[in-house]
């Protein structure tokens, strides 16, 4: 296994020399491991151009079950120290911006006060992007709005987590500020800053409105949620949002908020794992303290005045 290391370490950095610095060994030890290596394989792995080093086409099968088979090895190696203690393990995921926003960082902060060993990598990503880290074992599983998860639906396993209400946002002061509801047919002519193209809000939101034979025009295209806020504070147009994303400056009368009706703005945000995939201690645990959490505040994403 140690030859097998030290193949895919030079393979990764195209060095000899680099290869034995991060792995503690002498030049000559790195040669002699791969000379063997090479002999016990009966072929040439590796083709030398200058100071650097590339793979021969059986250096190149080679690689890609070299870094299976040591990805395998470091997970099981994980695995058995999160049997004795997971709650020391590694969680890793990915959010969409939302998500990333409003639903993890309670949840997180209220998992570190009981368990301030577990190390989290969270990676906020657009929807669609989120999908690569999953199937590249970037990430253990991912939280997103619905959508994509379409284009994947053989290689994952979705569940709903809960259901965010879609809001007209408006600022004070607006034509419809003292409603609680308005119609789809009421905004669709109104100055609306959008999420950007390439976010799943976006694409929802077009969508709902092509379900009604209609299609809505931006007035502006914004990627960050905070800065849509802060532009409708200031009168430069209206939004539909998610409630849980604007709840507070509601309840601190900064900007109004109005349930759509005529259609159904209710988006599922789900849970989305690799099938097949077999978690770790510590992220199953961290998962099922999430779906605690969502299921007791599921409320505080469905709109109320």
């Amino acid at each position: 296994m140690n030859k097998l290391k030290t193949f895919y370490t030079i393979a990764k950095y195209r060095n000899f020399t680099k290869a034995g610095e991060l792995l503690g060994l002498t030049q000559p030890a790195v040669s002699l491991q791969m000379k063997a290596l090479e002999e016990e394989y009966c072929t040439k792995l590796f083709e030398r151009i200058g100071r650097d080093v590339f793979l021969t086409e059986a250096g190149k099968v080679l690689f890609e079950y070299a870094e299976r088979i040591l990805t395998t090895l470091e997970e099981a190696n994980l695995a058995i120290k999160e049997c004795e203690d997971p709650f020391k393990g590694k969680v890793s995921f990915g959010v969409s911006m939302f998500a990333g926003a409003y639903i993890i960082p309670p949840i997180l902060g209220r998992y570190k006060e009981h368990h301030p060993e577990t190390m989290f990598l969270v990676k906020v990503r657009y929807a669609k992007d989120i999908f690569p880290l999953i199937i590249e074992n970037e990430v253990d599983f991912g939280l997103m709005g619905e959508g994509e998860q379409k284009k994947y639906d053989n290689c994952f396993l979705t569940e709903v987590i809960l259901r965010e209400e879609m809001v007209f946002v408006m600022p004070k002061g607006h034509k419809f500020a003292d409603r609680k509801s308005v119609s789809i047919h009421d905004i669709v002519e109104e100055k609306l800053v959008l999420p950007e193209r390439l976010s799943a809000s976006r694409r929802y939101i077009e969508s709902e409105f092509q379900r009604n034979d209609m299609s809505v025009k931006p007035y502006l295209e914004i990627r960050n949620i905070e800065v849509i806020k802060k532009l409708v504070e200031q009168n430069l147009g209206s939004n539909i949002l998610s409630w849980a994303s604007v709840r507070e400056e509601v309840a601190a009368h900064r900007i109004c908020a109005a349930r759509i009706t005529g259609v159904s703005f209710e988006r599922d945000v789900l849970l989305v794992k690799k099938r097949e995939k077999t978690l770790f201690p510590a992220t199953t645990l961290f998962i099922e303290f999430l779906l605690d959490e969502v299921t007791r505040n599921k409320d505080q994403f469905v709109f109320t005045v």
